[in-house]
């Protein structure tokens, strides 16, 4: 068992290596029953007779099986003779494959249809999948193990991938929604290319990658000593992704500051008014701070204009061709004029030197914008200049 790190408990990594333990031994159970042929349905399709399902806002009391195995049948590439091909069988558990369902009719708007012994069919034009109802859940996959042990640390997971490779989000802001993850900076868990394997299959190591709020590489923390189970693999896991986290809200609790050219916000913000051009007033450009603040120093005094959201950007050089010079450093403001109902946005040229009085000037327009959230951040201590 590794030594307890500075920000998480021995306890925290008993539960954690308990609760991986506990999934994996369960998988370990279902996947003897279901590759016993146990768990797949003796109902037969009802050939003719399956129905749209209308109304798919009660998805829970549609999907009544513990799990389904999915049929995936699609074109062949060409298709001069306009055969199909079957894919590989998948066994998912009911809540994969209520996503399943979601993500096809969903955006991709495919129709899905339901025969009288509960088989599903999700049909588009390059895809038709059939589910089937299983009697029994099928075996847990490696990345719910993973997640449970995430779990012990208050850290949720959402599987993701593309192009067959598979993996777990998880935010470094355990409050983020599952639709914004990759907005933020989060890390990429995979074992190798794959997440979501039946946990028997785990063969190495876990490898948390680590990526800023712009999406990009960060690094990998390290992986768990060789020879581990998929337990002690995912506890240890688990537990270097909280000291990560924990480690950086500890050092902006010891008042350690970034700077204001190193914060990267979630999401991204136009500028100027989607409903109007910038000759409106909307969107105002200027060459340095000085002249900035001549227009804006005692902007929003009166409290009716509030700066919601600010931007430092600095120009990364990595796309800058030989003998070119990066482009300036910009501050962008966004701001709402409440009693007009008007969305506007302006920026400026800043350097440097400008630091200290860009940070005192945010730090004033932060408390006009706590004021009308009180009292719900009194227990928050602003930022000092």
């Amino acid at each position: 068992m590794a030594d307890e790190g500075p920000y998480t408990t021995e306890a925290q990594y008993t539960q954690a290596l308990s609760a991986a333990a506990r999934i994996a031994e369960q998988s370990a159970r279902l996947e003897r029953a279901w590759f016993s042929g146990a768990g797949i349905s003796a109902a037969p399709p009802v050939e003719g007779h399956a129905v749209p399902v209308d109304d798919l806002t009660n998805l829970d009391q549609i999907l009544t099986a513990p799990g389904y195995q999915v049929l995936r049948s699609r074109p062949k590439v060409p298709t001069p003779d306009g055969t199909w091909f079957a894919d590989e069988p998948l066994a998912l558990n009911r809540p994969r494959t209520h996503r399943l369902i979601q993500s096809w009719t969903g955006a991709l708007g495919a129709l899905l249809l339901r025969d009288p012994n509960n088989r599903l069919y999700v049909v588009t034009d390059s895809i038709h999948m059939e589910l089937i109802p299983t009697l029994l859940e099928p075996p847990h996959t490696e990345g719910d193990v993973l997640s449970a042990a995430l779990h012990a640390y208050g850290l949720p997971a959402y599987e993701d991938g593309e192009s067959g490779v598979t993996w777990l989000a998880v935010s470094q802001d355990p409050a983020i929604p599952e639709r914004d993850v990759y907005q933020g900076a989060h890390f990429r868990v995979s074992c190798g290319e794959d997440a979501d394997r039946v946990a028997s299959a785990h063969d190495d190591a876990w490898g948390a990658s680590f990526y800023d709020a712009r999406g990009e590489y960060v690094d990998t923390l390290d992986a768990c000593p060789p020879g581990s189970t998929i337990a002690e693999d995912s506890a240890h896991c688990a537990r270097a992704v909280a000291e990560r986290i924990a480690a950086q809200r500890g050092s902006n609790r010891q008042g350690e500051r970034r700077h204001l050219w190193q914060v990267e916000h979630p999401h991204s913000c136009h500028l100027g008014n989607f409903y109007a051009p910038p000759s409106e007033g909307v969107h105002t450009e200027y060459d340095s701070w000085a002249e900035f603040h001549a227009a804006w120093g005692d902007g929003d005094r009166d409290l009716s204009v509030h700066v919601f959201r600010w931007d430092w950007e600095r120009d990364s050089g990595e796309y800058l061709e030989e003998g070119e010079d990066p482009q300036p450093d910009l501050l962008k403001v966004y701001w709402v004029a409440q009693s007009s109902a008007i969305l506007g946005s302006a920026q400026c040229v800043v350097t440097e030197a400008d630091e200290p009085a860009v940070r005192a000037w945010l730090a004033e327009r932060s408390q006009h914008v706590r004021a009308l959230w009180e009292p719900h951040l009194d227990a928050l201590t602003p930022e000092k200049a």
